[in-house]
């Protein structure tokens, strides 16, 4: 029995593990294969592709593996409180009975936010394919920018304040608030309050554990402090030059690259 258990919470904390290998490798990809740059200019953000695929791939294949590398970006911090609810269910099942909750409950219990901010994302994420007329708009962005000649195929994602009214009347700021900022404040917002209560629960067992589980719990907490804060600290960069320069619609230009160099730095955080 006590070796079935331990298999069993060995296994739980396999799964979010092995998502985020996943998803790690797969934004990675998505990242070499395609690697879009970010452009703020004139209210507008557009995020041109230059990565080895997209002057070869048709534009419909394009649009997908944007789409996917867009919401893969974003899951980034959606994934980060998946591991202090698992932690703190397992300190709650120390405590009393009513916590010892089946391995898909606790699964359903660690990702099921997660999963709702991802499906938010989804939703939220064809926002930033443009329709033909604004697609010209962000063509013309990218060539004044970039310097680039009439002849050179561009591929630009984005969306707009100023020509909204050719783009279907979609608006930069209310897709940054679906996509980007309700997303992070509560996968944020999670993970401070499970650190708190976890740090709360931990200093409550007294001597009651003994000093060796003390110690795994303590570095674990460590651990999932790093895993949520680093991410945060790199996320923090990016995440503030797209709300500065989506709010007070600033002509950023090639300072976004800035942007860029930081946003692609996540995976690595993650790893």
């Amino acid at each position: 029995m006590l070796r079935k258990n331990r298999f069993t919470m060995d296994r739980i904390y396999r799964v979010p593990l092995y998502i985020s290998a996943l998803h790690g490798a797969i934004l990675s990809l998505l990242i070499a294969l395609l690697n879009f740059v970010h452009i703020f200019r004139d209210g507008t953000f557009a995020a041109p592709t230059i990565g080895p695929l997209a002057s070869l791939l048709p534009r419909v294949i394009c649009d997908v593996l944007f789409e996917i590398a867009l919401v893969f970006t974003v899951m980034m911090w959606i994934l980060i409180p998946t591991h202090s609810t698992l932690q703190f269910i397992a300190l709650s099942r120390i405590t009393t009975a009513r916590y010892a909750w089946s391995f898909e409950k606790r699964l359903f219990a660690a990702f099921a936010v997660p999963a709702a901010c991802t499906i938010c994302v989804a939703y939220f994420a064809p926002g930033f394919l443009p329709t033909r007329a604004f697609a010209i708009q962000l063509e013309q962005i990218t060539r004044k920018v970039f310097a680039l000649d009439s002849k050179s195929r561009i591929i630009a994602y984005g969306s707009t304040i100023p020509y909204a009214h050719i783009n279907n009347g979609r608006s930069l700021i209310e897709i940054t608030i679906g996509l980007v900022i309700i997303p992070y404040i509560i996968s944020y917002a999670i993970f401070t309050s499970l650190a708190i209560l976890i740090r709360r629960r931990l200093a409550a067992f007294g001597t009651s554990l003994s000093a060796r589980t003390i110690k795994m719990q303590k570095a674990f907490q460590v651990m999932q402090l790093l895993q949520g804060l680093l991410p945060l600290a790199i996320i923090a960069v990016p995440f503030s030059f797209f709300l500065v320069g989506t709010i007070l619609q600033l002509d950023l230009d090639l300072l976004t690259l800035v942007f860029t160099a930081f946003l692609w730095a996540c995976p690595a955080v993650q790893v």
